[in-house]
């Protein structure tokens, strides 16, 4: 079989491929369907973002909770009371993106917090059986 006769079979898969979700995109929605028209069947239609009087304010967001510097100052404490000066400092630069800890900006708070507390977590314990071999 030569290749021309291959494309062809896929050309010819391909059309009925595509007239098959026509005809089910139509029975779908109740209203026939243009080919470019295919890929958003069934979704929703978005509408714009509001702009000028009456949009949402920023405000709305959730906002992700707040994190002291003075919370995040006993997380850094405990750090290094637990695991040593070194780790403390070295969560201070790589998380806080600063050399000393009152130079952590605010929005590093909640990160700086959450990277202390990994650093205080137990160790998972190595599972027993299967490495005894090695």
């Amino acid at each position: 079989m030569s290749l021309e006769q291959k494309l062809e079979e896929n050309t010819n898969a391909m059309l009925a491929l595509k007239a098959t979700i026509e005809k089910h995109a139509a029975a779908l929605t109740g209203k026939p369907t243009k080919p470019e028209d295919i890929a958003t069947v069934g979704a929703p239609a978005e509408e714009p973002a509001k702009r000028g009087p009456g949009r949402p304010k920023k405000d709305d967001a959730p906002a992700a909770p707040k994190v002291s510097f003075d919370e995040m100052k006993a997380a850094i404490l405990k750090v290094k009371d637990a695991k040593g000066k070194a780790a403390a400092e070295t969560i201070i630069s790589d998380v806080g993106g600063a050399p000393k800890m009152a130079e952590i900006k605010p929005e590093k708070f909640a990160a700086v917090l959450a990277a202390c507390e990994a650093a205080l977590a137990p160790a998972p314990e190595p599972e027993k059986g299967g490495d005894d071999d090695l």
